[in-house]
């Protein structure tokens, strides 16, 4: 099959910048498709100002109600009550559409949960 695939992302990169970054490309739907590819940055020219991150909108966190599955919600019953703010701005996309999301926040931040 020689069909083009064209992957659009955004790397964060800090000052001073490294010589290279490892983009490491695994795929759940082909088997053996694993590449990791060395992005040099030796005559990289960074814009004067950085685009800034999404903020996190000021939403009321979700129920775990906002499940409408009972067996779902039985699920995470006792775990906890409520999305958090990560999840409740997510939950909509996730839940409820077949988009594609690339979620990126820090380490305990519920990402895992999300994905489930």
């Amino acid at each position: 099959m020689d069909e083009v695939h064209t992957l659009a992302f955004t790397i964060p990169i800090f000052e001073p910048l490294p010589p290279q970054y490892f983009v490491h490309v695994l795929s759940d739907r082909w088997v053996g498709m694993d590449e990791v590819h060395a992005v040099s940055f030796k005559h990289l020219i960074l814009p004067d100002q950085h685009p800034p991150h999404t903020d996190l909108l000021d939403l009321t966190p979700l129920p775990l109600s906002a499940l409408q599955n009972p067996r779902f919600e039985a699920l995470y019953q006792g775990r906890f009550t409520h999305f958090n703010p990560v999840q409740t701005q997510l939950f909509h996309t996730l839940y409820h559409t077949n988009r594609n999301v690339l979620a990126g926040a820090p380490t305990g931040s519920g990402k895992t949960l999300i994905t489930e």
